[in-house]
């Protein structure tokens, strides 16, 4: 954008003040309008067309604290610098923390006054550049990524919304698993109908029955009325069955019938119903290792992974890491309309090379408590060391680590030991849980000091 089309509003009750203002905006080709206080300045900003406000803070009526405070609510995305004097400094640091892009001292000078102009310009250009970049990727995809490893499953989205293939989508708990199946779905013939996710690991064993298919009034004891089960909800769209590694074996027998008929039966009743649904499958377990221990059909896995969509865990995508906070920051403060956050380069560093265990869900969580518990607009280092040691990650707030790195090898071991358990000690079956190679593991182990 540039200087000819930007129009800057001078606010300030003097005059005289105002006049030299303008004078050194219009020699350096912005186009200028005025304000007396901040009565006039909120008339001024409602009008329109308003690229930057220079905000003197001393003022009848509505001073310039008032005025940004207001304008952080109803005006955003409209940077503004505060002029001050020597008596006004703390007053102008709060401003700063208010959302100010920055403030000058009076007397005014020029070269400094238009160097921060230009650059409170060029910083909102490029922040809505990047927030228009994000949100396209994000109307598009429902998720963000640069990697190669992402690319690679765009193509596979783009790809498989293309056919009525069965999709399997493979990723650690918090890659996005569900979003990459409604992007299909959105992008594929069948976006007009329904899009219907399942979480197999979350239905008891006796009801899974009954919810995938329904059942009859009267089946069972509590089946006060009929209902229709998950696939008849999506027949005309798309079916996730998320978690499908946790399915018995029975159910598991039950569905390939249905993926071969294409017909399902209410509990309690013999009678075939016709669905028209797309399958897609989604796990965090390794089905052909299950295929091979006896707790996954194997004809089952066949007939779901006609095309397969491995999502990348976030610590082998660091490079996304950037993109992705950025994202977070600018959508949870336009939800709590707060003034939009900047962390600190130091903080980012710390995000970037956490491991992120809960991946792009935990990353979202952790983003979202820094902007809302920040006391400034400016995330600090020390801010993000406390959302990491505190948040998602299980270390509490007492925790007596004396560094970030100390937290994190202390949840890495917590980590680690849970994994082991719930595969009954087998260092190959949870490396592959994990995410890592078997080699990978037995030296965190040894570091972490964890026994087989």
């Amino acid at each position: 954008m540039t200087s000819a089309t930007n129009h800057i509003l001078v606010v300030d009750d003097s005059t005289d003040h105002r006049e030299l203002l303008r004078e050194l905006l219009e020699h350096e080709h912005f186009q200028v309008s005025e304000a007396s206080d901040g009565v006039e300045a909120i008339r001024a900003l409602d009008a329109g067309g308003v690229h930057l406000a220079l905000i003197d803070l001393h003022m009848p009526r509505i001073d310039g604290i008032q005025l940004l405070r207001q304008m952080m609510m109803e005006y955003p995305n409209i940077p503004s610098i505060v002029i001050s004097g020597m008596d006004n400094i703390e007053k102008a640091v709060e401003a700063t923390r208010l959302g100010a892009f920055d403030y000058i001292q009076k007397p005014v000078d020029p070269e400094r006054a238009i160097h921060l102009i230009r650059s409170a310009l060029n910083a909102h250009a490029t922040e809505e550049e990047q927030t228009v970049s994000i949100l396209s990727s994000r109307k598009q995809y429902k998720m963000i990524g640069t990697t190669a490893e992402m690319d690679r499953v765009f193509k596979l989205v783009d790809k498989s919304a293309k056919v009525h293939s069965k999709v399997l989508i493979h990723g650690e708990s918090g890659t996005g698993k569900e979003l990459v199946a409604k992007a299909i779905h959105d992008r594929s013939g069948r976006a007009a109908g329904p899009f219907v996710p399942v979480n197999c690991a979350a239905i008891p064993e006796e009801l899974v029955e009954s919810t995938l298919f329904g059942h009859e009034k009267g089946s069972f004891t509590g089946a006060h009325a009929r209902q229709i089960g998950r696939f008849e909800e999506a027949s005309g769209g798309t079916l996730l069955l998320d978690e499908i590694g946790e399915m018995s074996l029975g159910t598991q027998s039950k569905l390939l019938r249905v993926i071969e008929t294409g017909t399902i039966r209410r509990v309690g009743s013999d009678r075939p119903i016709q669905v028209d649904i797309r399958l897609i499958a989604a796990t965090n377990k390794d089905l052909k290792h299950e295929v091979e221990n006896g707790n996954f059909r194997k004809d089952l896995f066949y007939r779901l992974s006609v095309i397969e969509i491995v999502l990348p865990a976030l610590r082998h995508r660091w490079e996304d890491v950037p993109a992705l906070v950025e994202h977070y920051i600018t959508l949870f403060s336009r939800e709590n309309q707060l003034p939009n956050r900047v962390i600190a380069p130091g903080g980012m560093v710390l995000l970037t090379e956490y491991d992120w265990p809960g991946n792009v869900r935990e990353l979202r969580n952790v983003v979202e408590r820094l902007v809302v518990l920040a006391e400034d607009r400016v995330i600090s280092v020390s801010d993000v060391e406390a959302a990491l040691a505190s948040g998602d990650s299980g270390i509490t707030e007492d925790s007596t680590a004396d560094t970030l790195r100390e937290a994190r090898e202390r949840f890495e071991a917590r980590y680690i030991r849970r994994a082991l358990e719930q595969n009954g000690g087998r260092i190959q079956e949870t490396a592959v849980a994990l995410g890592i190679d078997r080699t990978h593991l037995w030296k965190k182990m040894k570091t972490l000091g964890i026994e087989a």
